[in-house]
């Protein structure tokens, strides 16, 4: 995946102010993939329960005009 270079130099300095890291590029690099990875599993899991969500209300929509 890539990444822009001010999306890393965004990412290195919050890792500088909030963590006192210095990362190497390849650390960067897998920290931004990481990161990208975690929130779009999480993206899913939101999508996943959003459609579950409606699924219900449908259903209980259904029962309550029989």
């Amino acid at each position: 995946m890539k990444f822009s270079q001010e999306s890393l130099d965004k990412l290195r300095k919050i890792f500088k102010e909030d963590f006192n890291a210095d990362l190497t590029d390849q650390e960067l690099h897998d920290a931004a993939f990481n990161l990208t990875g975690y929130f779009d599993t999480l993206m899913q899991c939101a999508g996943e329960d959003i459609q579950e969500e409606k699924n219900s209300v449908r259903t209980k929509l259904k029962v309550k005009r029989l």
